[in-house]
């Protein structure tokens, strides 16, 4: 549209000053303008208008960017409607500190997602440290957990005179 408007082979309207007027949305067409220039589609995150930027899109008769609209509001639909993805961490030490075990449960897609050099072939995902290793690598651990998107929810401590356990629940939400 744009460049049929521009060829010549249609009339334009101009206003006073003899400047092209488009009478559409200039918010919306920042948008289109820059599709048009990348052929990328930048929308920030809580961009909510895929409608009135679809009506922007087809006036101008631009198809790709049609496409674009389409598969990212499909995208974001079943992100919104996905379910929230849980992790739990179990960390167990012996009384002495000797030895810790920290056991990771979730579902295996998601163990495969974070832990991609160890072997996830099923749930839970079990470590066991000695003594020097154990904070460090628990450290470590729940980091690289945070890093993909988890927060922590809620955490428990279950000491008792022969062992400690901690618990720590993480949820991404989809």
């Amino acid at each position: 549209m744009l460049g049929v408007m521009f060829s010549g082979r249609r009339p334009v309207a101009k206003d006073a000053r003899g400047n092209f007027f488009i009478d559409r949305d200039g918010p919306m067409f920042r948008y289109v303008l820059n599709f048009l220039r990348s052929s990328k589609l930048n929308l920030p995150d809580n961009f909510q208008e895929f409608d009135q930027l679809t009506e922007e899109a087809d006036f101008y008769q631009i198809p790709p960017l049609i496409d674009a609209l389409n598969k990212l509001k499909l995208t974001r639909t079943v992100a919104r409607n996905g379910r929230n993805q849980v992790i739990r961490l179990t960390l167990d030490r012996d009384r002495h500190g000797l030895e810790t075990l920290l056991t990771v449960f979730a579902e295996k897609h998601i163990l495969q997602e974070i832990f991609k050099g160890h072997d996830c072939i099923s749930s839970p995902l079990a470590f066991s440290f000695d003594k020097e290793q154990a904070d460090s690598s628990t450290t470590a651990i729940l980091q690289e957990i945070t890093n993909y998107g988890f927060e922590v929810m809620t955490s428990l401590s279950h000491p008792d005179e022969d062992k400690s356990i901690n618990e720590w629940f993480f949820l991404r939400k989809r």
